[in-house]
């Protein structure tokens, strides 16, 4: 398995910046449950260590101290190639800005869906306008520029949200993401050994 990192369109692999590399490991999460998409997480370790460059920067981690509330209504970024509106996947990569929701706005929504994939490790956010992330989006992040630092930093994971069945996705309901800051020991557990 490959990684490519710097990469802006999908189908071509001669782009300036972009770093090819080969997976050493993946380590998902011990207690991941393909059925409910708890503890939907999982780290990649590369062969060889990335550049940073102009193309590629690491982003921070989430400080677990700060509470979920620290980001209601806050807007967050995610970047992908999933499937647009016609149902195509996209070549350019995309980019959406989408607000956090609170767990009982978003159970509310649709009830039968969001009670059973969100819990304490999740959150919830998007609009209901008709513009969201679709399959294809599925592990990519929600960061957040702090104002205190001027830095990006992952709060979430794009987990699950609502298919239609005429289509990959509903873009007027919320999207569950996997909340990373409630996994930081986990991670340097893993980046420990």
């Amino acid at each position: 398995m490959r990684v490519y990192l710097g990469k802006y369109y999908l189908s071509k692999f001669s782009n300036p910046g972009i770093q090819d590399h080969a997976v050493e490991e993946i380590k998902r999460h011990p207690d991941y449950d393909a059925h409910t998409y708890a503890n939907d997480i999982a780290l990649v370790k590369l062969k060889e260590e990335a550049a940073i460059t102009d193309y590629v920067r690491p982003v921070c981690l989430w400080p677990q101290s700060q509470s979920l509330d620290s980001i209601i209504g806050e807007h967050g970024d995610v970047v992908g190639w999933g499937y647009d509106q016609y149902g195509r996947i996209t070549d350019e990569l995309m980019q959406i800005t989408m607000p956090v929701v609170t767990r009982e706005t978003c159970v509310q929504s649709f009830p039968q869906f969001y009670a059973r994939y969100t819990s304490s490790t999740t959150y919830c956010a998007g609009h209901k306008n008709g513009s969201s992330v679709c399959n294809g989006d599925s592990g990519g992040g929600m960061v957040f520029l702090r104002k205190d630092t001027m830095r990006w930093y992952l709060r979430g994971l794009v987990s699950i949200s609502i298919a239609l069945r005429s289509q990959f996705c509903d873009y007027s309901n919320y999207v569950v993401f996997t909340d990373s800051a409630k996994y930081l020991g986990w991670i340097g557990s893993v980046i420990a050994k």
